[in-house]
């Protein structure tokens, strides 16, 4: 047994090496990759018991999550519609598709970068591989996505928006953004487990990004050289992307190539950097 390699006994892991001093080849790195997204059993388990973590002793559990958001959306949705002089039934819909979209993509963006050190005592005390901690985050981000999106289906009921055949391209739209994501824990993600002043840079760049993207505001609000602020913003054109498949604005075919593009670096990102990375990972979070 090499020191980068892990053996398994059917569904349940019995050893995994996490040796700091040496990689693993890339044609390694993406069979570990694969053989730890089969593992569904575990990264689901962790990343749901995360999100229970945040609601212990609650009532109403997860539908808090909803609730939440469709507090913003009713208030927001009040308030600005009136202030931009756009029709609540054309706003709402916008606002609520915007507010969703923002929650997944920035908790993708904020969680992901800070994988490592949120999961820190497991990685320190379990000889798991590191993608299922980044398997789970993910699919804790995308339960969160699944209930953020009742208060979309609400708001499109309620303002008779139309569901087109578009919608069927939502799990596309989640593949590519978890490959977005999984880039982003194989870059900033280590850099901030490396260097840990890097965390501190990730609240403030995030605020600054939900200002520039339009979630409240309309794309047709803006003019002139401004427009430069959502033509080379990636949340602008994720949410567009998103957008899209609840038929909420028209087609952007520049916005899926843009996001086909980033997935595609995404996945390069994961594989290339978990063959030079991954085992210095246990080191730099101790």
């Amino acid at each position: 047994m090499t020191s980068n390699q892990f053996k398994t006994n059917k569904n349940r892991i019995i050893f995994f090496s996490a040796d700091g001093d040496k990689g693993v080849s890339v044609l390694g790195s993406a069979r570990e990759i694969l053989w730890c997204l089969s593992q569904y059993r575990i990264w689901t388990m962790l990343g749901y018991n995360a999100l229970r973590a945040g609601l212990l002793r609650s009532r109403l559990g997860l539908l808090w999550v909803p609730l939440s958001l469709g507090f913003i959306v009713a208030l927001y949705g009040a308030l600005f519609s009136g202030v931009f002089n756009i029709p609540p039934a054309q706003y709402v819909p916008y606002l609520a598709s915007g507010w969703v979209g923002w929650r997944l993509i920035s908790g993708f963006f904020s969680q992901m970068a800070l994988v490592y050190e949120s999961n820190r005592i497991f990685i320190s005390n379990l000889n798991f591989p590191i993608p299922m901690y980044i398997f789970a985050k993910i699919f804790q981000l995308i339960i969160e996505f699944t209930l953020h999106s009742l208060v979309l289906i609400v708001a499109m009921i309620i303002f008779n928006v139309t569901v087109t055949p578009a919608i069927f391209l939502l799990p596309i739209v989640l593949f590519m953004f978890a490959c977005c994501a999984s880039g982003i824990a194989y870059s900033i993600g280590l850099l901030s487990a490396k260097i840990p002043d890097v965390k501190n840079l990730i609240p403030p760049i995030t605020q600054s990004l939900f200002f520039v993207t339009p979630i409240i505001w309309r794309t047709d609000a803006i003019q002139g050289a401004r427009l430069y602020f959502v033509e080379w913003n990636p949340f602008y054109h994720a949410i567009e992307i998103l957008r899209n498949c609840f038929n909420i604005t028209p087609f952007n075919q520049t916005s899926w190539i843009i996001m086909a593009i980033f997935s595609i670096l995404g996945l390069a990102i994961t594989i290339v950097s978990h063959s030079l990375y991954s085992r210095r990972v246990r080191l730099w979070v101790a």
